[in-house]
């Protein structure tokens, strides 16, 4: 015959089991959102690495030389964080003025001017991204 003693116990056990239940569920849910985390990081990662290997490419097909592809891409590095703007839209800026450089006998530092200017411009203007690349309206 069991006593008032042994069911509380017994009760005291099977509120103790549920509990560590809750728990493990909501460490489940907390691993389950530490490893989301942590693809969206390594997702993020990758993206900046193809961003800087592209910008990279971009500088050092149209530069003379390598001090002339180093300026470039630190310029295009600076001018992103002067005007908060993604590194690739200003890579793909200083591609398409470096094809006409040689044609307009203009040298490296107008180059990252021109560049600049053009950032200031669409950054200032206030343009949404449609806007800016011809396939909206405001």
């Amino acid at each position: 015959m069991a006593t008032s003693t042994d069911r509380l116990h017994l009760a005291i056990t099977s509120t103790g089991a549920k509990s560590v239940t809750r728990q493990l569920r909501g460490m489940n849910v907390a691993m389950l959102a530490v490893g989301y985390t942590a693809l969206r990081m390594g997702e993020s990662l990758r993206k900046s690495i193809d961003t800087i290997t592209n910008l990279k490419n971009q500088t050092n097909v149209f530069a003379k030389s390598q001090e002339g592809a180093n300026f470039r891409m630190e310029s295009a590095i600076k001018i992103a964080r002067k005007w908060n703007q993604p590194l690739s839209q200003i890579g793909d800026v200083m591609q398409r003025v470096s094809i006409a450089q040689d044609a307009a006998g203009i040298g490296d530092e107008t180059v990252v001017k021109v560049v600049e200017n053009l950032t200031a411009a669409v950054a200032l203007s206030g343009a949404t991204a449609p806007v800016r690349t011809g396939y909206g309206s405001e």
